[in-house]
Order: C-alpha cells, then sequence, then structure tokens
C-alpha cells in the first residue's frame, strides 16, 4: 500500500512536490491508455486526491498499528482518562529521521486546549 510521505519536504529537497506531479501524470498516462497499474493506494490518499473527507477509520489502511494505538485506543477511553493522559489539540513531529522539532498546533492555540471526550473526533 502506497502514500506519500509527509517528510518528503526534508527528504527530497524543495523540489520535491515535482515528483507527486510526475507520479500523476504517469498514472493519467497510464489510464489514458487502458494500462493497469499494478499498485494499492491507501484509502486516505484516494480520497483526498477524488476530493472527499478523510476520516480518522482511513488510517487504518495507511497504518493498522497506529490506528489501533491512536485511534482506537482513544476512543475506548473513558471521560477520567482523558484527563490523566493531558493530551492538547497539538501534535509531536519528531521520528528517527526527522530528529526532534518544535510541536505544532493542531488548530489555533491548540496547546492550551485539552482533549475531551466532547472534542475527541476533532482531534482525531
Amino acid at each position: 500500500t502506497k502514500h506519500p510521505n509527509q517528510d518528503s519536504a526534508v527528504l527530497a529537497g524543495p523540489d520535491h512536490l515535482s515528483y507527486f506531479a510526475l507520479l500523476g501524470r504517469i498514472c493519467g498516462l497510464a489510464l489514458y491508455h487502458r494500462e493497469p497499474i499494478d499498485v494499492r493506494w491507501t484509502d486516505s490518499f484516494v480520497k483526498a486526491i477524488m476530493g472527499m473527507s478523510v476520516v480518522p477509520d482511513d488510517l487504518e489502511s495507511a497504518d493498522p498499528e497506529l490506528h489501533a494505538n491512536k485511534v482506537a485506543y482513544l476512543r475506548g477511553l473513558g471521560a477520567d482518562d482523558f484527563a490523566a493522559l493531558c493530551l492538547t489539540f497539538e501534535d509531536d513531529p519528531s521520528n528517527a529521521q526527522m530528529g526532534n522539532q518544535a510541536s505544532i498546533p493542531l488548530k489555533e492555540r491548540g496547546a492550551e486546549i485539552g482533549v475531551t471526550d466532547d472534542n475527541l473526533e476533532e482531534y482525531l
């Protein structure tokens, strides 16, 4: 299953979007000539390029482990458990390839907004 790398700008350089444009043209040309493309795109990627809404459960096709460990786990928590986790509307993008980076707010003043049972779907 294939999907774009969120870190492509850093890994491939400032011209990284031209690679996506080229891939799109190659796929378009294959479709035009009715040539099958032996690739499976993630549900979230296909929905995004088709202009459809992407929902948290679409993550399962891209990363089943992350879906189970984040989406399914958080949906199974009770209201008291959210307070103990101290989650806010920001993301910590640090990973092995990119090193430590500053947190990214998911919405304006996201660091000040706690995740609750009522706003969980918006957070996801």
